[in-house]
Parts: C-alpha cells; structure tokens; sequence
C-alpha cells in the first residue's frame, strides 16, 4: 500500500534541525549510521549516497562502496513499476511529499540485477517510511527509513544448492536448473558456491555421484557397467576418468581393493 502525506508545518518545523544537520554531511552521517533502523539517503537525481550500518547488516552488504553513488532509486524498474512506487517517488523527489510503502523486498530481483552479492533473508516484509529534506523549497536529499515487520529465514544459497544435487545426483549435471532451483542465476550462485564449499558446482556433484557410484561398485549383484548405469553414468565414458582422478584407482581396481582387500593390496 502505498500513501503521500503533504509535509505538514509541524512536521517541517521538527525537521528543521535535521535539515540542518544535513547540511554537515559527514557530521549527518555518522549520526545516522548509529540509528538501529535501517536507512537510506538519496540525491535528488535518486543516486544512493548514503546506507547506515543497519542497512548494510540487513542486506549482507560488507562495501557501502558497491551500492553508494551506484544504485539509482529512481531508475529502479523494480521498485518503480512492480512494487507501485513510481507516482510515490515522483511525489517525493519533485513536489516534497512524504510517502509510506508496506512491501515484501524484491531481494531475488537485486542479486540478478548484481545490486546485492546474495539474497539476505528468504522473504520479508516491511514498511519503507520516504521524506524529503528541502532547502529554499527545493529538494536536496530523500530519506528512506524501513521498519522491519517480518523476515523469513532459509538456507544459504550454497547450502540450498548443495541439497539440491544432493537430491538430483542421478540426472545429468544442469548448473542452470541448480541455480534456478535456489532462485538465483549461474553467474550469481557460482561465485558463492565456490566461497563458500571450496569446490565448484560442478565438481561438488562430481563428487557426489563419484561417492554413490563407490557404493554401486561394491554391490556384487551389480557389474562394473551396471553401477556406472545405476548412477547414470557410462562405464564406456568420461566418467571413469573422473572417477581415477577423485580416488587415485580405476573403478575396477577400487572394486577389487573393497570386495578383495587383502588380494587388493597384493596387486
């Protein structure tokens, strides 16, 4: 829901310091980033210029570098046409209206967009409560203050990839279907596997397959070729290479080392 509210004179007569204290830019600023909610300061063009460590902690984000004087409210297709903020925003920027919003975050939307690293909460809900500062009745900067009224929680997206393979070990490796299974795209999710497991994607579910395809070759109702098909592989393909360079044996001599280990050895 969306409302605008005229500053009314009261309201202005309380913002009169705080104006003032924006015109003390870096006085302003570490004033606000010691305030527990968290907020946002945009220039009149919409360019964010400032987000308070609150901000930066509910959105997981360790650089206000990489959003300051980058990201563009305004510009935001987003938040301007999805959420129904654009006549919101046109009121606050150009005529100095007060505006309220209740919305649910578009977290997914940011991290494809490359705005956030990684989506920060499952879900969410929340009021974004925008001002204006003006100066000779023109506006100099907007205030974004959000009250969190709920945010839902769910694995990390390296965690919730991982379940994923985990699940689907058996189907021909697709990193985009993993990627899309988590909500994020490939180039998002890839880096943050990596940070996060040690291994790429596609080498995680290389091992995965590797250790299920070691329990098939043990099973002596199975032959060689029957455990790589049961794990969906060819034993007259690639995968037995890849099988040597995760083990240091080829499945047969793996086979003979478990079912034989003393005649293992011996060879």
């Amino acid at each position: 829901m969306v409302t605008t509210d005229q500053v009314s004179d009261g309201l202005a007569e309380q913002l009169t310091p705080f104006r003032a204290l924006l015109s003390q830019p870096d006085l302003a600023f570490q004033l606000l980033d010691k305030l527990p909610y968290p907020l946002e300061v945009f220039q009149r063009d919409g360019t964010l210029v400032f987000c308070n460590r609150a901000w930066l902690d509910w959105n997981h984000v360790d650089d206000p570098g990489s959003v300051n004087g980058i990201y563009n409210l305004r510009l935001d297709p987003v938040c301007n046409d999805q959420l129904g903020m654009r006549q919101m925003l046109k009121r606050v920027f150009e005529e100095g209206l007060a505006g309220h919003i209740s919305f649910r975050p578009p977290w997914e939307d940011l991290v494809d967009r490359q705005v956030l690293d990684e989506r920060p909460h499952a879900s969410g809900w929340i009021d974004a409560h925008v001002f204006p500062i003006c100066e000779v009745g023109a506006v100099v900067f907007v205030v974004c203050v959000f009250t969190i009224q709920a945010t839902f929680e769910a694995p990390s997206p390296a965690s919730a990839a991982k379940a994923y393979v985990d699940e689907h070990w058996a189907e021909r490796f697709d990193a985009q279907a993993v990627a899309a299974a988590v909500f994020l795209s490939y180039s998002s999710l890839a880096p943050l596997f990596k940070r996060d497991v040690g291994m790429t994607l596609h080498e995680y579910c290389q091992q995965v397959k590797v250790e299920h395809l070691k329990v098939a070759l043990v099973n002596p109702r199975l032959s060689i070729a029957q455990a790589f098909e049961a794990c969906g592989e060819s034993s007259r393909g690639q995968f037995p290479k890849t099988f040597k360079a995760v083990t240091g044996l080829t499945p047969s001599q793996f086979r003979n080392q478990q079912m034989n280990p003393i005649d293992g050895l011996v060879r």
